[in-house]
């Protein structure tokens, strides 16, 4: 999948697709780690719906992790639509 600023690799098992991304923020005084996931399921009208969650964890404020999380759905480009898909084997 292509976000504007990287590109992520998705994992499928047994028709579940998952993606995650991990940031690391580092400032002079403390430091910060945001780890977004994304878990779907490909449905036979070719969407992708599924969960996402965010959490983020750090030095900079003290205190319990902070998670965010909702629904999605995506919907497929088509093939010749794609920016581009990449197989791994």
């Amino acid at each position: 999948v292509k976000l504007p600023a990287k590109i992520l690799l998705a994992t499928v098992n047994d028709g579940v697709l998952t993606m995650s991304d991990v940031t690391n923020v580092q400032d002079p005084d403390c430091s910060r780690t945001f780890v977004k996931t994304w878990t779907g399921v490909l449905g036979s009208d070719g969407r992708v719906t599924g969960e996402w969650a965010m959490t983020v964890s750090g030095t900079c404020n003290p205190g319990p992790v902070c998670t965010s999380q909702g629904t999605f759905t995506w919907t497929r480009c088509p093939d010749e639509g794609c920016e581009r898909v990449l197989c791994l084997n």
